[in-house]
């Protein structure tokens, strides 16, 4: 079997279901094989939240760390 090279139908960098290909490429006992399919997987999304600490009132920077 010739060098492998794996695909995705496109860049799998957000939430949502890719479908993953591969390409073997030519040796001397088999044929040269693009674009077949071998799976999917999905990366799920979240819903991501923050809260900010609460500002300590009257604080002037001074160069120095303060509580």
């Amino acid at each position: 079997m010739g060098e492998i090279t794996v695909k995705y139908s496109d860049t799998p960098i957000n939430a949502g279901t890719y479908t993953v290909y591969i390409d073997v490429a030519e040796d001397n006992n088999y044929p040269a094989v693009s674009a077949l399919e071998v799976g999917t997987f999905t990366i799920n999304g979240i819903d991501a939240t923050y809260t900010a600490p609460t500002p300590i009132a009257d604080l002037e920077y001074n160069g120095t760390a303060q509580s």
